[in-house]
């Protein structure tokens, strides 16, 4: 599908009705939710503001991380995706299940939650961005390398499941946008996932198996719907130092050392470290340098 004109438009339409795989269930929302409160934690422990303006990199289909933020204080949410993929339906169902769940999530202002439910409910013409305008959310697709923003006027930039389909020049542009437009106290939030994403569906293989390919040979199974950049953890710390970023608190997960070491590494991830590569899950948060 890649390769169709109009990837994204057919790639929606398999995933909706072949896969199924656009519904809203409560386990992935709690998930998504849990997210967005990591990255409430991070602000917090950095000694932010209560009261913020926020960044979210990677819209997605559900906009359930910037409608939790503007739950518990963000006055200002804008959204950035390189593509457009929100939907009025999506938006709608995502805030009832704000609504639905609001006893297993944190609720700061629940005047917003109210203000949630009645758009959910009630009948009219807005579209997916018109709907989250009403709740300070402004969804911009673009290129995050050049935000229209003014300088020092953000709080929180954070991305979830994002950073790995980014090539890594473009990661650099945009920290370095990010550092542009923060403020002297702006934090950056970011959960990586650093497996194979092939690995999710197909249980034959491990989170490790791009690490057999040299690059000639990933270009192959690489695309322009699902591109993965195999950077491993100490690429993303060099990343952020150079874009002018410290972080100060991280956490990873860590695989399996069998099952890593079952496989023939490519020459270009041999000269890693091996705790590095055992790295599939990452969680950074950062403060300007």
């Amino acid at each position: 599908m890649s390769a169709l004109p109009q990837a994204q438009r057919w790639n929606r339409f398999f995933q909706r009705h072949v896969t199924s795989s656009l519904v809203l269930e409560d386990d992935y929302f709690l998930r998504k939710w849990g997210h967005c409160e990591e990255h409430l934690d991070a602000l917090a422990a950095a000694g932010g503001p209560a009261s913020f303006t926020a960044v979210e990199l990677g819209t997605g289909w559900f906009p359930v991380v910037p409608l939790g933020l503007v739950l518990n204080g963000a006055e200002r949410v804008w959204s950035v995706d390189i593509h457009p993929m929100l939907e009025r339906a999506a938006v709608v169902e995502t805030m009832r299940r704000y609504v639905q769940l609001a006893d297993r999530v944190r609720v700061a202002r629940p005047s917003t939650l109210d203000r949630m439910a009645e758009l959910a409910e009630a009948p009219g013409t807005r579209d997916a961005a018109g709907l989250l305008a009403e709740l300070g959310i402004d969804v911009r697709a673009t290129d995050a390398r050049t935000l229209d923003l003014p300088v020092s006027s953000v709080d929180l930039f954070v991305s979830n499941n994002t950073l790995e389909h980014i090539a890594p020049d473009v990661i650099l542009g945009i920290l370095e946008e990010f550092r542009r437009v923060a403020r002297p106290s702006g934090v950056m939030s970011h959960f990586i996932d650093l497996a194979d994403h092939y690995a999710h569906f197909d249980r034959r293989i491990t989170p490790f198996n791009f690490l057999r390919y040299d690059e000639d040979r990933w270009r192959l199974f690489n695309n322009r719907l699902h591109y993965q950049n195999r950077l491993r953890a100490s690429d993303y710390r060099r990343l952020h130092e150079q874009a002018g970023w410290r972080i100060v608190d991280e956490h990873v997960r860590r695989g399996s050392r069998k099952r890593l070491r079952s496989l023939t590494l490519a020459g270009s991830f041999r000269g890693y470290d091996e705790d590095d590569l055992l790295v599939h899950k990452a969680s950074m948060t950062s403060v300007l340098a």
